[in-house]
């Protein structure tokens, strides 16, 4: 796997997808705080072949200047297996230690009515501090951001992160 590569594709996905405001979100890009974090390189990208080790150790390793962490996986992996080992991380090491790990996939649809949210690539986990997103979501709710959210997507994304 390019690195390289990787880090072009996914500021292309940033640019041209979630810094893009959509009627779906009233208005607002799909991640109106991504292009930011990006631009000021507070964001870590890195490449890894064990995503379940690389995760446990992620909240003793976040630099005080990250604002999103971004694990891409050297290989594509099942969509349960990625989704187990992300809940794992959760519950046992991330979370207790405020932050949260959510998953990406080519199969899994990222979807607020026609708004497209999906990186489409890679099979990859961002981590953020949870203490970041619940100030982004006042923001947001504010804004009428989750209005239109199919309630699934909701609870996996949002209201999970409250439950610590």
């Amino acid at each position: 796997m390019d690195e390289k590569q990787v880090i072009i594709d996914f500021e292309r996905w940033i640019m041209d997808v979630l810094d893009v405001p959509h009627a779906a979100l009233n208005g607002q890009a799909p991640c109106p705080f991504a292009k930011q974090a990006w631009l000021k390189k507070r964001y870590r990208l890195v490449i890894t072949g064990n995503l379940a080790r690389d995760l446990a150790g992620t909240a003793a390793a976040w630099p005080a200047d990250c604002d999103v962490w971004i694990w891409v996986c050297e290989q594509l992996l099942d969509v349960k297996e990625l989704s187990a080992v992300t809940a794992d991380a959760n519950h046992t090491q991330l979370m207790p230690q405020g932050y949260i790990a959510l998953e990406g996939h080519p199969q899994i649809p990222e979807a607020v009515l026609d708004c497209d949210m999906n990186q489409g690539q890679y099979c990859y986990v961002i981590v953020q501090p949870l203490d970041k997103l619940a100030r982004s979501k006042i923001v947001l709710d504010k804004n009428g951001y989750y209005d239109n959210w199919p309630r699934d997507m909701y609870d996996q994304i949002v209201a999970a992160r409250e439950t610590c």
